[in-house]
């Protein structure tokens, strides 16, 4: 279990089993490399896949520290790629609207909550909204600027009420997370009998990292463009439709609804001229065109209802 402390980069490095299957038994996808954000080879992650599930995973994996942690998600105008803008908003008013067709109105949580542009919005629509949020920086943030309830911590850790809510939301957060399948469990108690559990995460499956992949593997050094266990986003665990299935049906939910869209914008790399990003850009819009044309896109949206063991 090497300790890594590197210009202010604090990880523990341990090796873990699959978080769906429990075993050890992967194909290596290749290396992420976070030189581009000018960090130290001692951070490359090694990414693998596991041969039973599909999930995808850093192993060893880095454990970041608390100051290590607070770093990484530490200021929500670094964080978050794009400002909070009038089109957002219309998008989780979209969202809310698929998702009062199953849930027309009640108790919502979102865990992971961020700026809390969801909750605002659900808010104004008549919902009883709540946030969870681990940081406690997005969490003021959310705070100041909406004045939402957040509580701020690790849901396993925050006592709510056994069926205590009718809708979950987890929006680009199980990805986050060190042990997917323990937030998972925690949900499905917590949850009403019949609520709805709402994911959105991005779709390792997708052909944009097929390709990405392809371009990355040119040279000699076998390397991978899933995840990024060591820099933004911080990424550790990689979902395909398969593997969001089978975490879900051992977590007591059931999958009514899968949606597979869209493609997300990429760091551009210091070391590439603006021709080759016009062109990498140009390239990249016509793969996610295509990967949407056959349902391989890179954003995974599942609604899944909970269920008793």
């Amino acid at each position: 279990m090497p300790f890594v402390n590197i210009s202010s980069r604090q990880y523990l490095f341990r090796n873990i089993n699959c978080n769906i299957c429990n075993i050890d038994k992967t194909v290596f996808l290749g290396e992420r490399n976070p030189l581009a954000f000018n960090l130290s080879k001692k951070l490359i992650s090694k990414i693998v896949k596991c041969k039973n599930c599909d999930l995808i995973y850093a192993n060893p994996m880095p454990f970041p520290t608390k100051e290590q942690f607070n770093h990484n998600y530490g200021n929500a105008d670094e964080y978050f790629p794009n400002a909070i803008s009038h089109a957002r908003l219309i998008g989780y008013n979209h969202l809310l609207k698929n998702i009062s067709t199953y849930v027309p109105s009640g108790k919502l949580l979102d865990v992971g909550c961020g700026r809390g542009e969801l909750l605002y919005v659900a808010q104004k629509q008549g919902w009883q909204v709540k946030g969870v949020e681990l940081s406690e920086n997005f969490a003021h943030f959310a705070k100041q600027r909406f004045g939402l309830n957040i509580e701020v911590g690790n849901i396993k850790n925050l006592n709510f009420k056994d069926e205590e809510f009718d809708v979950i939301c987890l929006i680009s957060v199980l990805q986050h997370t060190y042990d997917p399948q323990e937030i998972l469990h925690e949900l499905h108690r917590i949850l009403k009998k019949k609520g709805l559990l709402f994911i959105e995460t991005m779709n390792q499956d997708s052909w944009v990292y097929k390709f990405s992949d392809l371009y990355l593997n040119f040279g000699s050094q076998k390397r991978t463009s899933h995840l990024s266990p060591t820099f933004p986003s911080y990424q550790v665990y990689g979902f395909s439709p398969k593997s969001i299935s089978k975490i879900l049906k051992l977590t007591g939910f059931k999958i009514i609804k899968q949606h597979i869209t869209g493609g997300v914008n990429s760091p551009e790399k210091k070391s590439q001229t603006q021709i080759l990003i016009k062109f990498l850009k140009l390239i990249r819009k016509i793969i996610i065109r295509l990967s949407i044309m056959i349902n391989k896109g890179q954003v995974l949206m599942v609604y899944a209802q909970k269920e008793y063991h």
